[in-house]
């Protein structure tokens, strides 16, 4: 495993180029006269590595030592100074060269090397800051001591190997807390990957099966980081994973399926084939479009038209000459209750009104409509709807 950002090792030999945070800004001019600096303000002279100094699986009443190294990144040689720490366990002093003055000049692109010595008396976490000042600023560098950090035995890699596009790999890895400190964990990763379960916690010693899917969406590598995020400590170790997405010999039977003339209302049909010659069973569908962004490309273009159809007609129903349609020409609201189509025909000029009637007043021995029946009027008349001598039955 490598520790992410932020969580480099004391002595791991990486130089990871970290910004330091700056806290004061000093004239330079009050102590060089070399008062040009090709180091961008923001970025201090010196840079430190590493750029926080760690310290664990110590033991109480031991001593124990760091390395700090200080590179002049000007174009001149600069004066720099680190301050003791204000904390009793830890201690700081430079590793003077012989004949090396401890006040001397550390020449452009060179380093000059701290000692940090650390004295616990438990294995409790402790810390402090080492506060450096250049002719230019003054920045810090953490120290920290986690005490006994959980370790889950994680590899620093798992190649998932060759797999079919679309179709699940997995893979099970069995992780075990080799420290002798209880933690929890979360577990994260990216697309096409995936990992279950995404979070728990292993007492010492004990163990759990970590499980690793690769989906290949299409053919081609793969590569993305398992991240292991220890909630005891904080800290966030990696596990780079990497597979290949590869095509499987699945084809049509041709490439052009050409239909036999036929009359119209008539039906013609063909046949071909979908030939799977892999080892593994397929699901597959027959689509219009040949991958799925332009389906939701289409499908995202449908549902705006609908959406914009939708707005078009609420348009309409609230525009001012369509207040008629909604039954507004009467004050009692009565025509609004009997619905639009009933008040469209009320606004049509010369169009009478027809009398609702029951099937017991229509319905009666020896009426034209049969009993219990009502006569439909004949649309051909100059009569009106509303003469009772049109309905059926003779009363």
């Amino acid at each position: 495993q490598r520790f992410k950002e932020g969580s480099v090792m004391a002595g791991s030999g990486q130089t990871w180029k970290a910004t330091p945070k700056i806290i004061e800004l000093l004239n330079i001019a009050e102590y060089s006269h070399q008062v040009t600096c090709i180091v961008p303000v923001g970025e201090p002279i010196f840079q430190p590595f590493p750029h926080e100094v760690i310290f664990h699986g110590y033991e109480p009443y031991k001593t124990y030592e760091a390395s700090l190294r200080l590179r002049n990144n000007d174009a001149v040689p600069r004066r720099i100074k680190v301050s003791a720490p204000d904390s009793q366990f830890f201690s700081v002093r430079r590793a003077s060269a012989p004949g090396k003055e401890e006040g001397s000049k550390v020449a452009s692109g060179m380093e000059i090397v701290y000692t940090i010595t650390f004295k616990p008396q438990s294995t409790d976490p402790y810390g402090c800051n080492l506060v450096v000042c250049t002719e230019r600023e003054k920045f810090l560098v953490p120290v920290l001591a986690t005490g006994v950090m959980p370790e889950l035995d994680l590899p620093g890699a798992v190649d998932m190997g060759v797999s079919p596009t679309k179709i699940n790999n997995r893979q099970t890895l069995l992780v075990r807390n080799i420290s002798s400190k209880a933690t929890g964990f979360r577990l994260r990763t990216a697309p096409p990957f995936a990992v279950t379960p995404t979070e728990g916690f292993l007492e010492e010693g004990a163990t759990v099966q970590v499980h690793l899917t690769f989906t290949p969406p299409t053919s081609g590598p793969y590569y993305a980081d398992l991240e292991l995020l220890y909630t005891s400590t904080g800290h966030t170790t990696c596990t780079a994973l990497s597979g290949v997405g590869q095509d499987l010999p699945v084809h049509l039977s041709q490439d052009t399926v050409m239909l036999l003339p036929t009359y119209v209302t008539k039906m013609s049909q063909k046949t071909f084939k979908v030939v799977n010659e892999s080892d593994l069973p397929l699901g597959f569908a027959l689509k219009a479009l040949p991958n799925l962004a332009e389906e939701e490309e289409l499908a995202a273009a449908r549902l705006e038209q609908v959406r914009l159809d939708q707005a078009e007609l609420m348009t309409e129903a609230l525009e001012p000459g369509a207040a008629g349609l909604l039954g507004s020409g009467s004050g009692d609201g009565s025509s609004l209750k009997r619905g639009p189509r009933l008040a469209l025909a009320e606004e049509v000029p010369g169009a009478a009104k027809r009398p609702r009637r029951s099937l017991e007043q229509s319905g009666g021995a020896g009426g034209r409509g049969g009993a219990g029946s009502v006569g439909l009027p004949d649309l051909n008349t100059s009569n009106s709807v509303s003469d009772p001598s049109l309905l059926g039955g003779s009363g």
